[in-house]
């Protein structure tokens, strides 16, 4: 971060300002001070931007749009809050009136007006969405009112004075903080929560809680107090806040746009008096101290931000002072691809653009948590923080390295446990340091990675980390890093450099070198011979250094030999870039002006404020990054700035002026690649290929030199040659007419070909006699062009009439056009080989029924079946096996259903069973799983419902005219009466559930029916429930009888069966076994009188059928309900108020 006045404008009369606020969203800066004076300014929005004059220099402009002096205060102007959503400003003085001002038709009006006439207004500000303002007063007195002036409410909080004001981000509460240094939560509506713990112990100063943090694990609420004294905290609950000794004599303090920066503005606390005290010290959210400005005055009054952070302002005496701001962006430029990082408002992701500043091409990728970047040649490496818990166990490693291409799609990456605080990429490493340690990561490039696997080299998987303590001793820090070719130089906190050699297998140290200054940033020239070095005040620095051929070989004495300081120093520089071409050139940035050196010497300045990102032939591309982070999304041309030396403007103008010969000896004088090959075009466009052959053979163009050849070989002067010079200068057009004038139409059609302009080469076919190869060589180019843009629609077309089968299907399947795949399909011949990738294409999307039609087309009949197992249509496979006879499709179907059964996915293997058409298998399946379930007895609702779905599948299969059987290995014994089961769990637990209603009367009966599923229920529990109910009905003639069961299970225990016994013997002593209930029926069929409960007539024999819903037996069977699923009755009335069948559950 690198900061430095710009601008100073003064107020009229010498009147001493107070206060200073910059509306951030339209850019005016509004200032009050003494006598009432409030003034309002804004600066052109274009002062940022850069502009190229007659020159073709870049020149800035910074003027004055708007210069209004409002009237309305007479005292002291102390307070000035803008309302950036209303475009409003609140505005108080010393006298406690209160004015809101307005913008309309083009000038600032009153809107409110408000004069407490009490007290002090010592505080205001607006909430984060600009509804609310909350106004303190120094009595104690608390206002908050709505943007259109209603007041909401007020408080008098008694014995306090009130000093500062701010709202939480969410606008759920409000900070006071009282003149004796506390601070006091309260919530929206004015209840006290809480005071804030605070670790000073004086007045305050400032008290800024930042409302849109995009980094939620940072500090965000900032509080100062008289003494320096720094307080960062988290939010209201931290118990562990950041505290940071400021030395200063605060005045006030802002956050930046985003959160990142705190800046503090006051005098310097140190007691000897003298020139510029005034100081602006900037900090992270973490308390980290960046950089300390000095500034000239007697007293700053306060400071402002801009609305993107490019620029500061200043109220120091009767002057406002403007300072440019560069940030430190995380950023790299590499094959016309511009990466630069950023973030959207109130979201924790990164975001990562990558922008083909040629093509005007964007490509945006997430990444979670951002740290830095780095470039060389073609890749760039992305360095973040890992999210994902489970990489982080399995890996050890908490940040990880990408290494992209220009599209922004990683090529390879790599796991890392040292943290990536600083990044420097060379053509075959990746160099990653934090604080004490580096590593260097082995990276792959696909071309590297196929030289790789031709050579049969074994590249190490784990990289080595080296700690700065092996090669010196002491306490050090690493401060910055730079890396090119095999040359590796650190820069650390104690003024040292530290340089290795990465020609070798392992990392070389070659020596360190002390210096009189910090470095902070440093770049190594394009053959390692020279090293800049910036510092903290924006110093720079030139070291020499000494290379020995391929090798970093410095020698053994540090003084003389290591590194040789060159006498050359800059000041106010912020940024720096070597030319790719030539070791000796370079470009700098001082403040507004971009100076370029050659050997040291610089040419005249520049004026511009861009960021460098690459020199090369003599032009420096720069970008002005602030204006680009307004709208990043969107990033436009107008923030490129592209510049020329000035010996390549000086050649152009006397290319001009005075003709090829005379700028010969110029060229000669300045020799260089670009200026020879800018004066061998010139004498070509004026056909002196002599001149021309001279200058491309000092450029070393050998392309050009052999279009030339071909030119001499033409007729001097001819139309042809004029043809080939325009098409060199890419005059196409011109050149395409020309050869068309000389009818020589092939060469028209041969230059249109090397362009890839296939449509007009169809146009060029269409308008002469040309054979039917031709075209479909030129349709396929076409489609071919549309294809590789993913046009597919185009590209069909093109396809379609080149008769090219392979590709259409390609655009076909791309375009998911199915139906005319198949289409498709059917006009090719049985022995094309494009059926069976047809088939791969249709079972990669699921359609198995056309990717079984293909493989039986080419006779593929185990593919075709294959298909069918992996897309899981089992009935399809059964079916197809049986045409083709292969008997392992059984087995096969069988082990899957296994697998799914091994999971727990029951359903799954059912379903398995049932689209492979095997109903009764899958019916099988669930009796067998049912069986499995009984003897757990753990879920019997789970288990009436397994037994229930089994009958269901039984009756399917039952209905189904043909279906596909498979060999079993064991037939459950419920598959002959399917009922069965389900109906013993349904009386169970309606036998529970009439026990819990006490529904004794019914229960009986339920229980009597529970005696016919004895061979699936337990015997023990169901002769229990029995002499349960009937003893509770007082039938103790089948109590007795159920006594008698229970004591005759075999597999009752000895101790159980004594319990029985002694528990009969009780019952039985004081109740003779009898039945005592005398409701009785008459059997329908025979008359006989039978208990109202029993399920069968002991006269005739007759069974009577129960009632599905009570469990009662239906005596009356003409008003029944019979289920039109299960087949199960029930009585009328009893399922009047239902809507499914109480057995089975099918709708009623």
């Amino acid at each position: 971060m690198f900061v430095y006045l710009s601008k100073k404008i003064a107020i009229p009369n010498s009147i001493l300002l107070k206060c200073i606020s910059w509306d951030k969203e339209n850019g005016y800066l509004a200032c009050g001070g003494d006598d009432g004076l409030l003034k309002i300014v804004r600066l052109d929005s274009t002062q940022n931007q850069n502009v190229l004059n007659s020159s073709n220099q870049v020149q800035q402009q910074s003027n004055l749009s708007a210069n209004q002096t409002l009237e309305g205060h007479n005292g002291c102007v102390s307070i000035a809050v803008w309302n950036e959503t209303s475009q409003k400003l609140t505005t108080s003085d010393q006298n406690g009136l209160i004015i809101v001002w307005v913008f309309f038709k083009g000038t600032w009006h009153e809107e409110m007006i408000n004069n407490r006439n009490k007290s002090v207004v010592t505080g205001m500000t607006w909430n984060g969405d600009g509804q609310k303002i909350c106004i303190v007063y120094e009595d104690g007195a608390v206002i908050v009112g709505s943007v259109d002036g209603n007041r909401l409410w007020g408080r008098d909080l008694k014995n306090v004075q009130l000093s500062q004001v701010d709202w939480s981000p969410d606008s759920k509460m409000i900070l006071f903080g009282l003149s004796n240094g506390e601070v006091h939560l309260y919530d929206s509506a004015g209840t006290f929560i809480m005071k804030l713990g605070l670790k000073a112990e004086c007045t305050l100063v400032a008290l800024k809680w930042f409302k849109y943090s995009i980094y939620p694990e940072n500090p965000s609420l900032a509080i100062l107090f008289t003494d320096g004294t720094l307080q960062l905290m988290k939010s209201d609950q931290d118990d562990n806040p950041i505290l940071v000794d400021t030395q200063l004599k605060p005045v006030d303090c802002q956050w930046n746009h985003d959160g990142t920066i705190l800046a503090i503005a006051g005098r310097s606390s140190d007691s000897n008096p003298g020139p510029n005290q005034n100081a602006i010290n900037f900090y992270t959210p973490l308390g980290k101290l960046i950089r300390i400005m000095k500034l000239p005055g007697n007293q700053i009054a306060g400071l402002s931000w801009e609305g993107h952070s490019l620029r500061l302002a200043f109220a120091i005496d009767s002057f406002i002072y403007l300072a440019q701001v560069k940030h430190d962006y995380m950023w790299t430029c590499f094959s016309n691809t511009l990466v630069y990082h950023f973030h959207k408002r109130n979201k924790p992701e990164s975001y990562v653009m990558f922008w083909d500043t040629k093509n005007n091409e964007r490509y945006v990728k997430q990444v979670r948590q951002f740290i830095g970047t780095a470039s060389c040649g073609d890749h760039c490496v992305l360095a973040t923080r890992l999210d994902d818990e489970e990489i982080q166990i399995s890996t050890q490693c908490d940040f990880g390295l990408i290494l992209c291409n220009a599209l922004g799609t990683p090529v390879d990456s790599k796991y890392v446990s040292l943290e990536p605080r600083m990044v420097a990429m060379t053509s075959s490493h990746v160099i990653t340091a934090s604080d004490t340690s580096f590593m260097l990561w082995h990276y792959r490039t696909p071309r590297s990675q196929t030289t790789i696997d031709i050579a049969g080299i074994k590249r190490e998987n784990k990289e080595k980390i080296y700690s700065i303590e092996t090669f010196l001793s002491g306490e050090h820090s690493l401060s910055c890093v730079t890396a090119r070719d095999n040359v590796l130089i650190f820069g650390t906190d104690s003024r040292n450099l530290l340089g290795f050699n990465l020609s070798s297998t392992t990392v070389q140290f070659v020596g360190e070198v002390q210096l009189s200054f910090e470095p902070v940033k440093m770049s190594l020239n394009s053959n390692c011979t020279k090293l800049a070095i910036l510092d903290h005040n924006g110093v720079l620095h030139i070291l020499q250094l000494e290379v020995d051929g391929a090798s970093f070989t410095l020698g053994s004495i540090l003084s003389s030999v290591l590194f040789k300081m060159k006498r050359f120093e800059r000041r106010d520089v912020w940024d720096l870039c070597w030319a790719m071409d030539n070791p000796e050139l370079f470009a700098l940035m001082e403040k507004t002006r971009m100076y370029i050196f050659r050997n040291l010497e610089p040419e005249e300045p520049v004026v511009c404020s861009a960021y460098l990102c690459h020199f090369k032939d003599l032009e420096i591309f720069a970008v002005s990054l602030g204006d680009v982070l307004k709208d990043p999304e969107n990033p436009s041309k107008d923030d490129l700035v592209a510049m020329e030396t000035k010996s390549l403007r000086d050649t152009r103008h006397l290319l001009e002026k005075v003709g090829t010969n005379e700028a010969y000896q110029f060229v000669e004088e300045n020799s260089h690649p670009r200026l020879w090959r800018l004066l061998a075009e010139s004498a070509l466009q004026q056909y002196d290929l002599q001149a021309a052959e001279s200058a491309f053979v000092r450029c070393a163009d050998f392309a050009s030199l052999q279009l030339l050849h071909r030119l001499k070989n033409l007729p001097a002067g001819s139309a042809l040659v004029k043809a080939e010079v325009a098409a060199y200068f890419h005059k196409f057009d011109e050149a395409e007419s020309i050869y068309l004038e000389n009818d020589r139409r092939d060469l028209a059609m041969a230059l249109r070909r090397k362009l890839g302009d296939w449509a007009r080469v169809s146009e060029l076919q269409n308008a002469a006699t040309s054979t039917d190869l031709e075209n479909k060589s030129t349709y396929n180019q076409m489609g071919n062009f549309f294809g590789d843009r993913h046009q597919y629609i185009q590209a069909s077309r093109y396809y379609k009439l080149a008769e090219n089968n392979e590709k259409l299907v390609d655009c076909y399947y791309n375009m998911e056009d199915y139906e005319n795949l198949e289409k498709l399909v059917d006009l090719l011949d049985e022995r094309d080989p494009l059926i069976s990738r047809i088939a791969s294409m249709f079972t990669s999307v699921g359609l198995c029924e056309q990717a079984v039609q293909c493989y039986l087309k080419c006779n593929q009949m185990k593919a075709a079946l294959d298909t069918c197992v992996t897309l899981h249509q089992w009935n399809m496979a059964v079916e197809l096996s049986r045409r083709i006879q292969v008997p392992d499709i059984a087995s096969r179907l069988v082990s899957h259903s296994d697998r799914l059964l091994e999971h727990g996915k029951i359903s799954d293997a059912v379903e398995l069973f049932r689209k492979a058409n095997c109903h009764k298998e899958a019916s099988n399946l669930l009796f067998q799983v049912g069986e499995q379930a009984i003897k757990k007895w753990n879920d019997p609702l789970k288990i009436k419902k397994l037994f229930v779905l089994a009958a269901l599948l039984t009756e399917e299969a039952k209905n189904t005219a043909t279906q596909n059987s498979l060999t079993m290995e064991r037939v459950s014994k419920f598959l002959d009466a399917p009922w069965r089961p389900a109906e013993a769990w349904h009386y169970f637990i309606l036998a529970q559930q009439q026990f819990q209603q006490g529904k004794l009367v019914a229960v009986m009966a339920t229980a009597v029916k529970l005696q016919d599923y004895t061979d699936i229920l337990d015997e023990e529990t169901v002769f229990s429930m029995l002499a349960l109910a009937s003893a509770l009905n007082k039938c103790f003639n089948v109590c007795s009888k159920a006594f008698t069961c229970l004591e005759s299970i075999p597999s009752l225990s000895q101790a159980d069966r004594e319990s029985y016994s002694l528990l009969a013997l009780d019952i039985f002593t004081k109740y003779p076994p009898k039945d005592g209930r005398s409701s009785q029926i008459e059997c329908p069929h025979c008359a006989t009188d039978i208990q109202d409960w029993s399920n069968s007539c002991p006269e005739c024999n007759n069974r009577f059928s129960s009632c599905v819903a009570t469990g009662r037996p239906l005596m009356d069977t003409s008003l029944i309900w019979s289920c039109r699923v299960c087949k199960h009755s029930a009585a009328e009335h009893d399922v009047l108020t239902r809507n499914s069948c109480p057995l089975c559950h099918s709708p009623i």
